[in-house]
C-alpha cells in the first residue's frame, strides 16, 4: 500500500493533501499505531467469532485502519489527530469485542417471504419510475461521465418517498439479488439486477453498480469462510496497481481504487479534524451538514462543486466533537449487533455480502444518511423478514 501511494499517487496528487513528507519518526509511528491497532483486530480473525462482525471489522481495518497508518507516514499529522484516531478504532473494536449490547434474545424469528418479495417489487418499481421520468430509462455503463450524472441529479424534484425509495435500493437490490439466487427465482434476480443498473444511470453512483457485480460473484464462490479471502483479495488488487504502474506506467486502479477507497477518508477525515478543532460541533444539523460537504471541499482546495463525504471518525467528530468518539461507537456496536441477531439464520453468503455493503457504506457516509437515505432501515426490515436457509430448502 506505501509503495503504491509514494510511486503512483502522491506525485500526481499532493496538491489534494497526499503529499510524501515520509521521515524516520512518522515511518515508527505508522508501524506503532498499526502494531496497537491490530493487536484490537486480533480476536476478530479467529473462525469462531460471529461471521458478519467480523467480515464487517476486517473490512473497516483493512480499507481504513492500515491506510490510516500509511496516511500518518507520508503525510505526518497533528498528534491530537492521531490519537483521537487510535482512541475511537480501540474503542470501537473494544466494544465490539465485548457482550454489551447484544441481542440475543431480543429480535424473534418473524421470516416471511411474502414482505420480503412485496420489498422487492416496491424496489423495483420505485427505480423504474424515477429512471423514466426523469433520465429515460437511461442505461450508463461509463465511469467516465458520473460526476454530471450526479450534478443532474440533484436538480431532479423526485417526491420525498421515491427518492428515498431510490436511494435505498443501492444497497437493498444487491442483497436481495443473492437472496432470489439461493432461491433459483431468475425472475427476480434479472429484474432487481436491471432496476440496479437503472438506478446508476439515476445518480451515477460508482458503488452501486460494484455491489451488483459483486454480490453475484459471491454467491458462486465455493470458500466454506469467506471472510478469510478479504485480505488476500486487497493484497491481490494492490499488487495488481503496482505492478501496472511499474510494468505499464498504467495508474488507473491505484487513482480510481487504491486512492478512492483507502486514502481519500482519511484525507477528509483529517480536514474535517482540522476545520471542527476550532469550531463548535454540528449536533446533527442535517441543513449544516449538507452544506458543508461542499464549503470544505472548496476550503481544502478540492475540486469545486463536490462533496466531501465520509464516515466514521469525521462523523462522530463533525457532530458531537471529542464526546462523539465515544458515543457514536457505541450507537455502531448497537446497529451491527442488531444486524448480526437477523443474519445468524442466513447463509453465510448473505451475511457476509451484508457485512461488505455496511461496512463500506459506513465507510463513505454519516451514519444518519446510512440509516435512511442509504436504505439501512430498509435493508433491517429485508432481513428480519427474510426466511433462512433452511425455510427457504422446506
Amino acid at each position: 500500500m506505501d509503495e503504491v501511494y509514494a510511486l503512483s499517487i502522491s506525485p500526481v496528487f499532493d496538491y489534494a493533501r497526499m503529499v510524501n513528507e515520509s521521515t524516520n519518526s512518522s515511518t515508527s509511528l505508522s508501524w506503532l499505531v498499526l502494531f496497537v491497532l491490530t493487536l484490537f483486530a486480533c480476536p476478530f480473525i479467529s473462525s469462531s467469532k460471529d461471521d458478519f462482525i467480523s467480515s464487517v471489522v476486517l473490512v473497516l481495518f483493512v480499507i481504513r485502519v492500515i491506510s490510516f497508518t500509511s496516511f500518518i507516514r507520508f503525510s505526518p499529522q497533528p498528534p491530537l489527530f492521531v490519537v483521537y484516531n487510535v482512541f475511537y478504532w480501540c474503542w470501537f473494536l473494544l466494544l465490539l469485542n465485548s457482550s454489551a449490547f447484544s441481542f440475543s434474545n431480543g429480535l424473534k424469528d418473524k421470516s416471511n417471504h411474502i414482505i420480503v418479495n412485496v420489498c422487492a417489487i416496491v424496489a423495483i418499481i420505485s427505480v423504474v419510475i424515477v429512471s423514466g421520468v426523469y433520465t429515460g430509462f437511461r442505461l450508463q455503463f461509463s465511469l467516465e461521465d458520473v460526476y454530471e450524472i450526479r450534478e443532474e441529479a440533484r436538480g431532479y424534484s423526485v417526491p420525498f418517498v421515491l427518492s428515498y425509495l431510490t436511494a435505498a435500493t443501492g444497497n437493498v437490490i444487491p442483497v436481495l439479488v443473492v437472496y432470489y439466487i439461493m432461491r433459483n427465482n431468475k425472475w427476480y434476480v434479472l429484474a432487481l439486477a436491471f432496476a440496479g443498473f437503472l438506478n446508476f444511470g439515476i445518480a451515477g453512483q460508482k458503488a452501486t453498480l460494484f455491489k451488483i457485480i459483486a454480490c453475484v460473484g459471491m454467491v458462486f464462490i465455493k470458500n466454506k469462510n469467506l471472510r478469510s479471502g478479504i485480505v488476500p483479495f486487497c493484497t491481490a488488487m494492490l499488487g495488481l496497481a503496482l505492478g501496472l504502474y511499474i510494468l505499464f506506467d498504467n495508474v488507473a486502479i491505484s487513482w480510481v481504487v487504491v486512492r478512492r477507497m483507502f486514502y481519500i477518508p482519511n484525507v477528509i477525515d483529517s480536514m474535517y479534524f482540522d476545520y471542527f478543532s476550532s469550531r463548535s460541533p454540528l449536533f446533527f444539523d442535517s441543513d449544516a451538514t449538507g452544506q458543508l460537504a461542499f464549503d470544505i471541499t472548496t476550503e481544502y482546495g478540492g475540486r469545486e462543486g463536490a462533496r466531501s463525504n465520509n464516515g466514521l471518525f469525521t462523523d462522530a467528530f463533525q457532530n458531537l466533537g471529542v464526546l462523539g468518539l465515544v458515543i457514536m461507537p457505541v450507537v455502531l456496536t448497537i446497529l451491527l449487533k442488531a444486524f448480526s441477531q437477523v443474519l445468524k439464520r442466513q447463509p453465510q453468503s448473505i451475511a457476509f455480502f451484508t457485512a461488505i455493503v455496511i461496512a463500506t457504506t459506513l465507510h463513505g457516509s454519516l451514519l444518519t444518511r446510512c440509516l435512511f437515505t442509504h436504505g439501512f432501515a430498509l435493508l433491517f426490515v429485508v432481513l428480519y423478514f427474510m426466511p433462512g436457509l433452511k425455510i427457504m430448502k422446506k
